[in-house]
């Protein structure tokens, strides 16, 4: 039978299994429950690689923050736990919040970036590490803190920041 022989006023025929795209309905119950299954399983190993993420990242700092003498639990605050680090460091809290400028292009991350190494040289410094560990902390925080919390001679000697200035008064 031709496409143009269809008798368009006879009503179509209707199966034992209604058909929607050419699949049978159970068919495509399965479909979509082994799709749904799929999706859950996706989703959950997505979740499992963020947990693992954050405890990766909180753990260090947080043994970090102990050594420092502070809670450990400070160090899960955000821009409470950047403003701690910079006071560590010796340099006043609030240039630790100083990842607020990230949003601004370019020049937004330039002053994070020289900001943040200022205080990350000041922070191995009160570790009793050199400059190359402000590099590491800068560009790669979380293996930096890592390694900081790891190490047994990573020990906190107080703030390193800069000398405070004593001005004489003009006579």
């Amino acid at each position: 039978m031709h496409h143009r022989d269809v008798d368009v006023n006879r009503p179509a025929t209707r199966t034992r299994f209604p058909v929607t795209s050419g699949v049978p309905r159970l068919e495509r119950i399965a479909m979509d429950l082994s799709d749904g299954l799929f999706l859950g399983g996706f989703l959950g190993i997505v979740f499992l690689f963020f947990l693992i993420f954050i405890v990766i990242s909180v753990l260090p700092l947080w043994v970090v923050f102990k050594k420092m003498g502070y809670p450990g639990w400070w160090a899960i605050i955000p821009f409470f736990n950047s403003w701690k680090i910079a006071e560590a460091a010796g340099r006043p809290g609030f240039w630790g919040l100083v990842g607020l400028l990230a949003p601004i292009p370019v020049l937004g991350w330039v002053i994070v970036l020289v900001v943040w190494f200022f205080i990350m040289q000041d922070l191995s410094r009160s570790f009793g590490k050199d400059a190359a560990w402000a590099i590491l902390l800068t560009l790669l925080p979380w293996f930096g803190f890592l390694a900081l919390a790891l190490m047994k001679d990573a020990v906190y000697q107080g703030p390193a920041g800069p000398e405070p200035q004593h001005y004489r008064r003009a006579v």
